[in-house]
């Protein structure tokens, strides 16, 4: 997963951990494990997390296209 990608996005849009959780419908905790490679999001998760930020999945959660 493209850790980094996700925390970048996530700071160009002026949001804070507890933000995007709240937008994406997850806890806090959970989007922090996340976005720290931790746990792998769920695909109705990604689904939400390439909804808010505009990218496409393998942008945010893949390094150079492959898992």
């Amino acid at each position: 997963m493209n850790i980094k990608k996700l925390k970048k996005l996530r700071k160009n849009n002026d949001l804070t951990q507890k933000d995007v959780a709240e937008l994406i419908g997850i806890s806090r905790p959970m989007y922090n494990m996340i976005e720290n490679g931790i746990r792998n999001p769920s695909l109705e998760v990604m689904q939400k997390i390439v909804d808010l930020f505009g990218e496409e999945a393998k942008d945010i959660f893949f390094n150079n296209g492959v898992a």
